[in-house]
């Protein structure tokens, strides 16, 4: 569902109504795909839409009363916690099945494959919890609650916030918890930090994506540069937690010693990816620098 462009002279009340019910109809459409497991994508788009969601009550937070946001984020975060075990499996199969190949040799081969065979086996295994998640989720009637509460009239508890002084405070917060991590960037073993910064720029993406309505799509640019933060980082992060799990996932003895030459190559050529893209990264983060990119963004944001 397309968000509209929106006059400058919008209500909040209209914006947040706009936004929330978009994200709301999102999550919504995503559950049932989610439990038929015939689309992984679908579990992935049910948890962003999720993320998207809480970001959203988060953004119109003054909008709502203290205890149903409790409610409510505790409810969606719930949905999103039981649901990331299953989800983890998918990425690690995704992940195995793009990289795995070039490692399939001989009997490493007979084991490895076998080793991808438990994994999708576990994923198997996890989907009647996720079903009772996604049911449980929809007993609590939590989307319609929310939808509920954005039809009554006296939403709003602060009437004198715009959309561009709350914008520029929501924008502004979310710039400053990215760059809040840059003196960690110049370590690639600062592994926690860099994973941290890569959730603060998908926090900072989702905002502006929620404001980019009311700037005319000027923040477009912007966006699409969080956008490969955020997936450098996040590549980073796969390739960096393979290096570590592989060694740590419990396997049947019988895989153990077939798997071993595999796990060590496996390894070492996470270790290579995940160096490469930190390069990567450091080099696109200069090159932003230079361009003065969050103080143009911070300007864009003020001065709109």
């Amino acid at each position: 569902m397309p968000t509209p462009i929106l006059p400058k002279n919008s209500s909040v009340d209209l914006f947040a109504t706009q936004t929330i019910e978009k994200y709301l109809q999102e999550l919504h459409q995503q559950l049932p795909c989610a439990c038929t497991a015939k689309n992984l994508e679908c579990l992935h788009d049910l948890r962003v839409a999720s993320r998207r969601l809480r970001t959203a009550l988060w953004v119109f937070k003054n909008k709502f009363s203290e205890s149903d946001l409790k409610r409510w984020r505790q409810s969606i975060r719930k949905l999103a916690r039981t649901t990331g075990p299953a989800r983890d499996l998918d990425v690690k199969i995704d992940f195995l099945a793009e990289h795995f190949p070039q490692f399939l040799k001989g009997v490493e081969r007979k084991s490895s494959l076998k080793m991808l065979a438990l994994v999708k086996r576990r994923r198997q295994a996890l989907q009647p919890k996720l079903i009772r998640a996604i049911e449980d989720f929809k007993k609590e009637k939590t989307l319609a609650t929310i939808a509920r509460r954005l039809k009554k009239e006296d939403l709003s508890q602060e009437k004198h916030f715009t959309i561009k002084s709350l914008a520029q405070k929501k924008i502004m917060k979310r710039i400053d918890e990215v760059l809040a991590f840059e003196s960690h960037l110049h370590d690639p073993q600062n592994f926690d930090e860099l994973h941290q910064m890569r959730i603060a720029a998908k926090h900072l993406r989702y905002t502006l994506e929620f404001f980019s309505p009311f700037y005319r799509k000027r923040l477009g640019p912007f966006i699409e540069s969080i956008r490969k933060i955020q997936s450098l980082l996040g590549e980073m992060h796969d390739f960096y937690v393979w290096q570590t799990s592989l060694q740590e996932m419990i396997f049947p003895s019988s895989l153990r010693k077939g798997l071993q030459p595999v796990k060590e190559a496996f390894g070492s050529f996470c270790q290579r990816q995940y160096l490469e893209r930190y390069q990567e990264f450091l080099h696109y983060w200069k090159q932003l620098n230079r361009r003065k990119f969050f103080t143009k963004l911070s300007d864009l944001v003020r001065n709109a």
